[in-house]
């Protein structure tokens, strides 16, 4: 069964589905995403839901037709080694049709308290959500999430990036003896999970002298943004007629790398943007976003460590808050979970 009806309401036919068509995607690569000061397009979304190895999704239809969609993520995590279901709530769209009506907000508090509600097992349900969003941000409290942390945008970039031969792609057999090494760096973190690693064979390492000093898996993003606030929103219009700048930020086709799964030996943690730059080189680009929980202490050490380039200071103030719902937690299991730093992944932004 690839669709299962639930119920209507406002003349809407809300459904549960597990296959996404091309309709889905058509409202994705249309629809704006965030708020009236930040607006932006992105794309990959095809590549990024056939990677997802156990999606779900609910969707809103009138006689048929696609109007809304929003995609559900199962997936195992780790929190202190305890490992858990967590589903992960992203690619919410809507198109024309439900907007400026108040059917947004229903149609998300709806499938949320749904999938909650029905969901029988312990389980961790989150997402991230601009901070600037005060409409999402009310609707998702409505149902019983929180705001756990604030994610951080980190932005990385080099006019002119290097290559390095020292850098290059662990093979599969290689990733596997790797990966406990992984495991042990994120131990005391929570929402550690693996899905987003060795995706395309693109985890890459830093390797001197037959020993591994940095490692960090890579994903590819593909942005148009249309709004940003401050200064840098108001010089959109002629930032890609701007030598150098246009560069590394040319909103209208804005196509980065995004990073996660990092690994530092310790005394080398100056040695990251000498990986981060030659993956830049590799991929043909000049921009990496990636986004770390803000209490974690390797935020802080890649900042005052490495050189981030010009774009660090476009995305100072892009602040994200994750957000959670523990359904089923023993509050001492959940007290410990929201004391640990999180494990962001660069896949789950882009």
């Amino acid at each position: 069964m690839e669709r299962e009806l639930l119920f209507e309401e406002n003349g809407y036919q809300i459904y549960k589905e597990y296959v996404m068509e091309e309709e889905f995607f058509n409202i994705m690569e249309h629809v704006s995403f965030g708020t009236s000061k930040t607006l932006y397009h992105h794309y990959y979304s095809r590549e990024h839901l056939s990677r997802i190895p156990d999606p779900y999704f609910f969707t809103a239809r009138w006689e048929g037709k696609l109007h809304a969609a929003v995609t559900f993520c199962r997936r195992t995590i780790w929190s202190h080694g305890q490992e858990n279901t967590g589903v992960y709530i992203r690619y919410f769209a809507a198109g024309p049709e439900m907007q400026g009506k108040g059917l947004v907000g229903r149609f998300s508090r709806t499938v949320m308290k749904w999938a909650i509600d029905n969901e029988e097992r312990q389980t961790a349900f989150y997402a991230s959500i601009e901070a600037r969003n005060a409409r999402v941000r009310k609707v998702v409290h409505s149902v019983g999430f929180s705001e756990l942390a604030t994610v951080k945008t980190i932005g990385f970039s080099r006019f002119f990036p290097r290559e390095n031969s020292k850098v290059r792609a662990l093979a599969e057999a290689e990733f596997a003896a790797f990966l406990p090494r992984l495991e042990e760096r994120y131990s005391g973190y929570a929402f550690w999970m693996t899905d987003n690693l060795f995706l395309d064979n693109d985890y890459f390492v830093l390797e001197e002298e037959g020993k591994i000093i940095a490692g960090v898996q890579v994903h590819q993003g593909h942005w148009a943004l249309a709004k940003l606030p401050g200064l840098v929103g108001a010089l959109l219009p002629v930032i890609p007629y701007t030598p150098l700048i246009s560069r590394i930020f040319n909103p209208r086709d804005f196509r980065f790398l995004t990073f996660e799964g990092f690994f530092v030996e310790p005394g080398c943690e100056h040695r990251l943007q000498d990986i981060l730059e030659a993956l830049l080189a590799r991929y043909g680009h000049h921009s990496a976003l990636f986004w770390l929980d803000e209490r974690d202490p390797f935020h802080q050490v890649l900042l005052e460590h490495n050189s981030m380039g010009l774009l660090h200071r476009f995305v100072g103030d892009s602040d994200a808050r994750f957000i959670i719902n523990l359904k089923g937690f023993p509050e001492a299991e959940a007290a410990k979970l929201k004391k640990a730093p999180l494990y962001i992944s660069g896949h789950d932004n882009v």
